[in-house]
């Protein structure tokens, strides 16, 4: 899966702000997990450390790099601050906080093509809006509600 095509298509969105946005949600995935697990995303996702840059860019000409990124991390934990990162690329991009509820099941998809079993279903422990988005409690699709609730699972902790 070529999941920078995926979600630009998805999305509307050209290539370089497609690769910031994914560079911010799969670092803000990668910043859930332990660090054998981190380990495995970067290794299999080569291409991640060139999208966190363009991510990195983003927040850091918004104000959110520096002194106010540290702050939020230092107060709110690292969870806080790699989710203000992402609401900060997300607004940048002219996009508000439910596209999250469009990228999750295409980053998981991706994630399940590259990730080994044991390591995705750690991921997807330490990161439950990944799985959380995909279906809803009754076993029917997506829901509002839970798809908040995901979202507030990345970014509670």
């Amino acid at each position: 899966m070529d999941l920078i095509n995926q979600l630009s298509t998805t999305l509307g969105l050209d290539m370089a702000q497609t690769q910031a946005l994914a560079g911010s949600v799969l670092g803000a995935v990668k910043g859930q997990v332990e660090d054998q697990d981190a380990s495995a995303i970067s290794t299999a996702v080569p291409e991640l450390a060139s999208w966190s840059s363009k991510a990195e860019g983003l927040t850091e000409r918004s104000g959110m790099g520096g002194l106010l990124g540290s702050a939020i991390g230092a107060i709110a934990g690292q969870g806080a601050q790699d989710a203000a990162g992402v609401a900060v690329v997300l607004s940048k991009l002219g996009l508000d906080s439910s596209t999250v509820t469009l990228v999750a099941p295409v980053v998981l998809q991706f994630l399940q093509e590259r990730l080994s079993a044991d390591v995705l279903q750690r991921v997807m422990a330490a990161a439950p809006m990944l799985s959380g988005l995909v279906q809803d409690q009754d076993g029917g699709g997506l829901d509002i509600g839970d798809a908040l609730g995901a979202l507030g699972g990345l970014f509670g902790s």
